[in-house]
């Protein structure tokens, strides 16, 4: 959200998840190894292989400049904030702006993600929300403690929820951090801001519990001013009872409920067959990956019917769900 709202100032172009350090290490590793594909799952490239290559990604930037008439041009890709101090190197005269946002939202929304966006390339369930939380804690305190050592000329850290509740106010702050202009555009982008879904209302008292016990991560709540996760005792949260509210509550949170019910590995067909049946919401898709490992009655009937609603001609739908 926030790389397009910047984006929309006609001063600012910021692509999505150009990658510059995996790219300018990878351009480098090639040179350095007489023109070899990189090796795949190399995590950090070497100060070798990011002074081979910072020069096309210099030359990179320099024309996306020039195509866009932008003065700032940049990159937006959340594993960066561990990398902060290449990025400083690399690019001699950066900025990094870090938003932050409550660790349990983040959860929620890399669950959904999961379920409704690029489903198709992933496993039947989610990663545990406690691995989710673990790497969110560690990310935003890396970001900030390198951050913070770069200046409050370069480093500007912002919180999702602040952009929320003060979007004029945070857009000033962003166009005095980078020093560019106001421009309507950019005002204009700001006020169609709002806000997205809390993990009070997507997240279970389970997952919650779950998320309170990963170490660092309350910690990590703390430093960055949100309110620790509530200790009351865990209800049963079942997916049993998600179905059971999903049935009985408002219908904005049908789906979310029945997200609920299917995320766990022993998650009853009746729950994976129910989420299918919403087959115009994005995050059926969850349920049709689960349904792909699944060969009972109800599931084959159930995802036969969500391929032919999303458009899957009859005779294929149901030959596709009888193949072995």
């Amino acid at each position: 959200m926030l790389r397009r709202l910047l984006s929309a100032h006609p001063d600012v172009e910021i692509p999505h998840e150009l990658r510059l350090l995996d790219m300018a290490g990878a351009i480098g590793w090639s040179v350095t190894h007489h023109a070899r594909t990189p090796t795949p799952g190399r995590d950090h490239a070497s100060a070798t292989d990011l002074a081979w290559g910072r020069p096309l990604i210099d030359q990179l930037m320099r024309h996306l400049r020039q195509h866009t008439g932008a003065t700032v041009v940049g990159d937006k890709y959340p594993p960066d904030a561990a990398r902060v101090p290449q990025l400083a190197a690399v690019f001699a005269d950066c900025q990094v702006i870090h938003i932050v946002r409550d660790g349990r939202d983040v959860v929620s929304s890399s669950l959904r993600a999961f379920a409704g966006r690029t489903a198709w390339r992933r496993t039947a369930t989610p990663p545990a929300p406690a691995q989710m939380a673990s790497s969110w804690a560690a990310l935003v305190q890396s970001a900030r403690r390198d951050g913070q050592s770069l200046g409050k000329d370069r480093y500007l850290e912002l919180t999702y929820e602040g952009l929320i509740q003060t979007p004029v106010a945070v857009g000033r702050r962003l166009e005095d951090f980078l020093k560019i202009p106001t421009h309507k555009l950019f005002s204009d982008a700001l006020s169609g801001v709002h806000p997205g879904r809390s993990w009070h209302t997507t997240l279970s008292s389970a997952e919650v519990a779950e998320l309170r016990v990963v170490p660092g991560f309350e910690a990590a709540l703390s430093a960055h001013g949100y309110p620790p996760s509530p200790t009351d005792p865990v209800p049963a949260d079942t997916p049993e009872a998600c179905m059971a509210r999903a049935a009985s509550g408002p219908a904005d949170q049908k789906v979310a409920e029945l997200c609920r019910a299917v995320r766990p590995r022993d998650a009853p067909d009746e729950a994976v067959a129910a989420l299918l049946t919403e087959a115009e919401h994005p995050e059926s898709l969850f349920a049709a990956m689960n349904a792909r490992e699944r060969d009972s009655d109800i599931i084959t009937e159930a995802y036969a019917r969500w391929m032919r609603a999303r458009g899957l001609p009859a005779e294929l739908a149901d030959r596709l769900t009888r193949c072995p």
